[in-house]
Formats: C-alpha cells, structure tokens, sequence
C-alpha cells in the first residue's frame, strides 16, 4: 500500500472516531454512569442525577484536556521517532528530502496506528513531489503542531535552506539538544507521577470513608439523607471536594503541555 492510499485509508477509518460528535456522545455517557452512581451511591436521591448536570460541563473539559494531552504526546513521540531516522540518513549522506522520504517509510513501519504527526508527513512528502518546498511544508506544520522540539527542528531546515551549512552536523546539534529538552522534561514527569498519585489516593478516600458509613452504619448517615439541612450540608462538601478537585489538578498539571 503505498503513501497516498494509505493516507486515505485512515482518513476513512477514523472519520467519525475523530470527530466531536463522537467525542460528546463518549463524554456524556460517562458522564452519564457517574452521575447516576454518585446520586445513587452518595445521595441516595435519583433526582440528584438532575442536580449534578451542570457538572457536565466541568468533565467534558477534562475529558478535552486528556484527550489533547495525549494526541501532543502521541505527536512528539512520533517526532522522535522521525528525527532519529533523518539524523541517520542525513550522517549517510542523503539530501534531507530523500531523508524525509527515508524516516517516513521507518516510523510508518513501526507505529501501529500512524497519529497525526505520521500522517502529516506523508501529505508533506507528497506534496514535495510535485514542487513545493519541504521545508517551508515542515514549518508551518510545525507551528500548528504547538511542539517545540517540532518547531525547534523546522526553523534549523529552514536555516539551512536559505543559508547553508554543516548539514550533518546542525541536524546532529539540534537532535541532541531536543533529546536533552525531552529528558528534563521526562525528569520532571517522574517527579510529579508520585505528588499524583499521592492526589488521586487523597482524592479517593473521603469517598471510600463516605461508602463506607453508608454501607456499615446507615442510622450513623441517616440524618444527612433524611433532613433538609442535612442534605444541604452534603452539597457542599461536594462543592468543596470539587473546588479542591480542580486547584489540584491545575496545580500538578502546570508542567504539562499539549
């Protein structure tokens, strides 16, 4: 199968999974599940399932968030990938289109479902075979990509192209400076992986304790679920379990790109 039919092929394939029709649909049937268990599980009122609603709004933005999260790292690794490939062929001697060519075929061969990233490339080598510039093609992709290791690479091409140069050895230079870029920023990840998961267990158990009573002493919780004002209390320790859910997040979350 060559490039461009297996270019359509994904297109195809991912029409409607990549869409945000099929994202909202997703989103709000999880959500849809959580909602009922909390105002089952937690409240004890099926009519809280109407009262948490809003709340849709908050996970849908997550749920965003994730998901770009992921198509950035989903493109970076790819990039990597790419790169290695280029600097090899470049230090064999090839032009840097015919490298490109080179590190296309290798990271399509070894991702198993090609991101964005493998799929731009291919328009890019396509579009070089009927007369546009490469580098110009990279740049501006690399700009929408928003990955700096990408842009990084694009504006060093494009230097060569409109000065000249050492070839090999300014793709070398720029390869290890965005494998040191990566690593510190892999050194940071492992750092905030333990405060996470110190989060998420902090987070999980004022709702285990919650359960807990519930399931094991029920006249102890009764009276929350019985009075008004009881209930009114349990709406806002929800209120500020959410409140501390989000500053938390946006606090441990402030390394990260995407």
């Amino acid at each position: 199968m060559n490039a461009g039919k297996l270019l359509e092929h994904y297109k195809i394939r991912e029409k409607w999974s990549n869409t945000p029709q099929y994202n909202l649909i997703l989103d709000g049937c999880l959500f849809l599940i959580l909602d009922v268990l909390v105002a089952n599980l937690i409240f004890h009122k099926g009519w809280f399932v109407i009262l948490l609603s809003p709340l849709f709004i908050l996970y849908r933005k997550s749920a965003q968030r994730r998901r770009e999260l992921g198509q950035w790292k989903l493109t970076r690794n790819e990039f990597l990938i790419f790169l290695q490939s280029v600097e090899s062929y470049v230090f064999l001697g090839y032009a840097v289109e015919q490298a490109f060519v080179e590190g296309e075929r290798e990271l399509t061969g070894v991702v198993k479902r090609p991101g964005k990233f493998a799929k731009k490339l291919i328009e890019i080598n396509k579009k070089r075979t009927i007369g546009e510039g490469i580098e110009g093609l990279f740049l501006e992709y690399a700009k929408e990509s928003k990955v700096d290791e990408i842009l990084l690479f694009a504006q060093v091409l494009c230097f060569l192209q409109q000065k000249g140069g050492d070839i090999c050895g300014l793709v070398h230079g720029t390869s290890e400076k965005i494998r040191w870029m990566v690593d510190m920023e892999n050194q940071m990840e492992v750092v905030y992986a333990a405060k996470k998961m110190e989060t998420k267990i902090m987070m999980i158990a004022p709702i285990g304790i919650l359960l807990f009573l519930n399931y094991s002493n029920r006249d102890y919780m009764s009276w929350y679920y019985d009075s008004l004002l009881g209930t009114l209390m349990l709406c806002l320790f929800l209120l500020l379990y959410l409140i501390a859910f989000v500053l938390i997040n946006r606090i441990l979350n402030m390394n990260e790109k995407g």
